[in-house]
């Protein structure tokens, strides 16, 4: 009992200091520093945090405390560290070339170094004492923040997307392109979350976080090959503020007193231009510019994916923590309102596609869209005759009565727009913080289990039954706690 009670201590306590640490991560990003400087100083806390765990001495705090509680204490002093740092003027970057630091050799020397301290340290404090489950716990998360390190510094750190010095050859080309607009401070929003890998894993891009158990893609990466094959190139102003080039539109950058001759230069020659809900000063000039030059018909709106209709209560508080603005479709639609657009001020349905006539009306191309086709086909479609395709109709909630526009093809008996489908903050926070635990702790239950063999003294022979057993049990246990954990998520939200 007292070790089931420890390792969910751990739990408790790694996603408890991973919250503190992401906010701080935020707020150190728009304090004005960069991956170099923020990377420097997560590996100096992380190596004291470690050090002093180690240290601790064992006649004030016991080792189950200690292994509880250590996850939150390392990643609890790079999180100080990080908001010990004082506000400093950004650095911004013009050039093409914007990644100097030696990432991959960095990444490679960690890596060799944790791995050695790791087998140094773990049967060390065995050695000397220590329970066997801490040692096993030393070497298991020093071995995989050692894989986890190099990967991030070699394949991801290591191998940046590169910008380009100017359109002016994409300009030149046969097809017009398609403008990527947003607020550089919601740059790499996710767009698609899900946890269907398969489904989506095809158009996760460079830049994309694909792992076993979700997939996370944002928006420009996610349309860039469709919108190039049925459209034109996807291109983008560059944020001065990147340190890396994200991946998806292909990005220039542009000093500040020319980038709004650059994007008339750019508005001139495009075909459509693309944008979410998000709120800055720029965009708000761009938006105006573009009502002012008749080419707001050429805008089209992307309100949000399915996947990601609920978002990260958690990680919204932390952007909230960290000052970091969040996109919300009132605010987005009060500034359209500001600059001539005519927009419903209702959250419309995740997936929705808009699109502007002459008079800058607002016309619902598509809803309910889900793959990159279902989003690009309609904007080809409009472009093409910039006739509705009536495709839509209103529908009213069966909870709060808002009208929503929605594809006739997909209604339902009874329909939730989307701010009743999300449900209550408090319910979806609970879930979160539950799905974290159970996957934190279903690896560790599951060796539990395969080694129940040893201790109870069954014969040899039994072992790889056993095994098969444990795993087809556990692969059944996996989808029915998600089915459960859905269904159940969804039941709430309809309340």
């Amino acid at each position: 009992m007292g070790t089931v009670i420890t390792m969910v201590g751990m739990v408790a306590s790694g996603l408890c200091g991973f919250f503190f640490f992401f906010a701080a991560l935020l707020r150190a990003s728009r304090k004005g520093y960069q991956a170099g400087t923020i990377s420097l100083v997560w590996f100096l806390g992380i190596g004291a945090g470690v050090v002093l765990v180690i240290t601790s001495p064992g006649d004030v705090i016991s080792g189950r405390a200690l292994a509880a509680l250590g996850p939150l204490v390392v990643l609890l002093l790079p999180a100080l560290l990080l908001l010990m740092l004082p506000r400093r003027k950004p650095r911004r970057i013009f050039s093409v070339r914007r990644v100097r630091f030696p990432y991959a050799a960095v990444g490679q020397v960690v890596f060799v170094i944790g791995c050695l301290a790791t087998a140094i340290i773990s049967p060390l404090s065995w050695w000397t004492g220590g329970p066997w489950w801490l040692a096993l716990v030393i070497l298991a998360f020093g071995l995989l923040f050692a894989v986890l390190f190099k990967v991030v510094f070699t394949s991801v750190l290591g191998q940046p997307v590169r910008a380009v010095t100017s359109f002016a050859d994409l300009l030149a080309a046969a097809r017009p392109p398609v403008v990527f607009m947003r607020a550089f401070d919601l740059e790499g929003a996710t767009f698609v979350g899900s946890d269907d890998v398969a489904k989506y894993r095809q158009y996760a891009l460079a830049g994309s976080s694909v792992t076993q158990g979700a997939v996370i893609i944002p928006f420009d990466a996610y349309l860039k090959p469709t919108i190039e094959r049925c459209i034109g190139p996807f291109l983008a102003l560059g944020n001065p503020r990147d340190y890396f080039t994200p991946a998806g539109a292909l990005r220039a950058y542009f000093k500040d007193e020319t980038w709004m001759e650059e994007f008339r230069e750019l508005a001139q020659h495009a075909a459509c231009f693309l944008v979410g809900a998000g709120e800055s000063s720029n965009l708000r000039w761009e938006l105006q510019y573009l009502r002012q030059a008749n080419l707001h018909d050429r805008l089209v709106i992307v309100a949000g994916h399915p996947t990601y209709a609920r978002g990260s209560v958690w990680i919204g508080l932390a952007a909230r923590m960290a000052g970091t603005p969040l996109a919300t479709w009132p605010a987005f639609a009060a500034t359209l309102k500001e600059a001539g657009y005519q927009v419903p001020a209702d959250q419309p349905e995740f997936g929705t596609v808009i699109g502007f006539d002459a008079d800058g009306r607002a016309h619902v191309l598509t809803s309910d869209a889900d793959l990159p086709e279902e989003f690009v086909e309609p904007i080809g479609a409009w472009l093409a005759s910039h006739q509705d395709p009536g495709r839509c109709v209103e529908v009213a909630c069966a909870k709060c009565a808002r009208m929503v526009f929605k594809r006739s093809d997909t209604q339902a008996a009874t329909f939730l727009c989307p701010g009743c489908r999300a449900g209550s903050p408090h319910i979806r926070a609970a879930f979160e913080v539950l799905r974290w635990t159970v996957a934190l702790l279903a690896l560790p239950v599951a060796v539990g289990i395969l080694i129940v063999p040893v201790y109870v003294g069954w014969p040899g022979w039994i072992t790889y039954p056993w095994t098969a057993v444990v795993f087809i049990g556990w692969l059944a246990v996996a989808h029915v706690y998600s089915t459960v954990i859905q269904r159940l998520e969804d039941r709430l939200a309809r309340r």
